[in-house]
């Protein structure tokens, strides 16, 4: 599937934008598999995304029980209310639900709420991490959902940096 016109264009500036490393060197060479091993690859430094889709089953491991019976009854049903209405998963990217979570948490069981926390957020791969598809939101960010999770192909990248006849775009 082609990346569409937006992407394209931001994924092209960020791939101009460097310079004398090796990203600059392979856009230079045409060299499709290395730019393919770069952007798909996890980013260096602490560049952490929201996860739209956390299971509850995967909160269930964070969850420290002696924190937990430490809720009130009000934070304990605030709890299974979140996990009942996300049934097939959380979304993190929401603020709203990391703000419940926080206030659900932060007091009770702050071990919890880091856990949780953990959980919900994973590494941004070098596509995901360009600036132009990133929202900061507390403490990590959020990703344009239509770059969320993308692999790119050799023909993605190709068909964003170079026409027919391999001329940079």
């Amino acid at each position: 599937m082609a990346l569409s016109n937006g992407i394209a264009a931001s994924f092209r500036a960020a791939v101009k934008a460097h310079n004398a490393d090796a990203v600059a060197t392979a856009y230079k060479a045409k060299d499709v598999d290395a730019m393919l091993a770069f952007y798909n690859a996890t980013a260096a430094g602490p560049v952490k995304l929201w996860r739209p889709d956390v299971k509850p089953a995967e909160l269930a491991s964070g969850i420290v029980m002696s924190g937990f019976v430490a809720m009130t009854a009000v934070q304990q049903n605030g709890m299974l209310l979140l996990l009942q209405l996300g049934q097939g998963g959380l979304d993190a990217t929401n603020a709203n639900v990391r703000a419940s979570f926080s206030t659900l948490f932060s007091v009770a069981s702050p071990t919890t709420l880091t856990n949780l926390t953990n959980i919900a957020q994973r590494p941004a791969t070098n596509f995901e991490a360009i600036a132009a598809f990133l929202t900061s939101a507390s403490g990590a960010n959020v990703c344009d959902p239509a770059v969320y999770g993308k692999v790119l192909t050799r023909v993605e990248i190709g068909s964003a940096l170079w026409d027919d006849a391999g001329n940079p775009l």
